[in-house]
């Protein structure tokens, strides 16, 4: 392999953040209008970095953020994000305690819960409505229960609903068939890319990444590309998923590795250490789309965002409206 001190020495992820404020914008114009404006910023807002998007959504209509995990939820409320956060995970007399003192709404997910909530004087009042697929929640029987409730003890009650929080879909993303707001042609948010960091001139039935699943059919050029499964690229993208460098599109080439892929790039291609290849993308631009990638994969694309892990770099790209 040949090296080169050109090679950007880190992997990113690139959150278009001008997209990500106009799919916001028409997601919270098309809920109904008195339904609460949540956005729900788990796994640090579905890869693209909580903190960068809670200023965005807040700017663009969202009031509330729902948070599931108590060490997100504090991270959040320690940045002075500019949303109410609300956390609906089952929990603990501690942590609800450190929660409630750092001002975070606990959505209930039970009757009886609820009601000793408002019994201590809870307001607002935070409730999970039952979404049908298993999990804990409110039906819409004892919601009119704690509706009257709320009412006699003069708290607000603040109804998350799982259909109408804004989800997946305002970060160009699909969750199959968990519950969200829908949003039609939303546009892509996320681009995963990493530099090419080594190129090898190979003959042809040359074995390639561990297990030598793949081999050259011809002399050609393998690009050595900074990013594996440490990152939370899926093992399973050898051989299936595809990489855009320049304005050639290859097949990943063999297996992944912790900290890299190959490309197969032909022995004429005109790629050079350092040059970008994109794992996906916006498709209007060419890039690899990621909900092909994850129909490849036998997943959804929500999947493949959260899965990805700190080591790539967040950054921003464009400007929010």
């Amino acid at each position: 392999m040949t090296t080169g001190e050109a090679a950007p020495a880190f992997r990113e992820v690139a959150i278009d953040v001008s997209a990500l404020a106009r799919n916001v914008e028409r997601a919270v114009a098309a809920l109904p209008s008195d339904a609460p404006r949540i956005i729900d910023l788990g796994a640090d807002a579905f890869g693209c970095g909580a903190q960068r998007v809670a200023p965005i959504a807040a700017t663009h209509g969202c009031t509330h953020a729902l948070v599931p995990r108590v060490t997100e939820v504090l991270a959040l409320v320690a940045a002075n994000a500019s949303l109410t956060v609300v956390c609906a995970d089952p929990l603990g007399d501690a942590a609800a305690t450190e929660l409630a003192d750092a001002g975070v709404l606990i959505a209930h997910r039970s009757l009886a819960g609820a009601q000793n909530a408002l019994s201590e004087g809870a307001n607002p009042l935070a409730v999970v409505l039952d979404s049908g697929r298993g999990t804990p929640g409110i039906t819409r029987g004892e919601l009119s229960v704690l509706r009257s409730a709320a009412s006699d003890a003069g708290s607000e009650l603040l109804v998350v609903d799982p259909a109408l929080v804004l989800g997946a879909a305002v970060f160009g993303l699909d969750a199959g068939d968990a519950p969200s707001l829908p949003l039609n042609e939303a546009e892509p948010v996320m681009t995963l890319w990493a530099p090419v960091v080594g190129l090898k001139s190979v003959g042809a039935d040359e074995g390639v990444s561990y297990g030598y699943r793949y081999r050259t059919s011809d002399s050609t050029t393998l690009a050595l590309v900074s990013l594996g499964y440490a990152d939370g690229l899926d093992r399973a993208a050898g051989n299936t998923l595809d990489a855009r460098v320049g304005n050639m599109t290859r097949t990943i080439a063999g297996r992944v590795a912790m900290d890299a892929f190959v490309l197969d790039v032909g022995a004429d291609a005109s790629v050079t250490v350092g040059d970008r290849v994109v794992v996906w993308g916006d498709a209007r631009t060419g890039a690899p789309d990621i909900a092909d990638a994850a129909r490849r994969l036998g997943t959804h694309s929500a999947e493949l965002a959260t899965r990805l892990t700190a080591r790539p770099r967040r950054s921003a790209v464009g400007e929010p409206s």
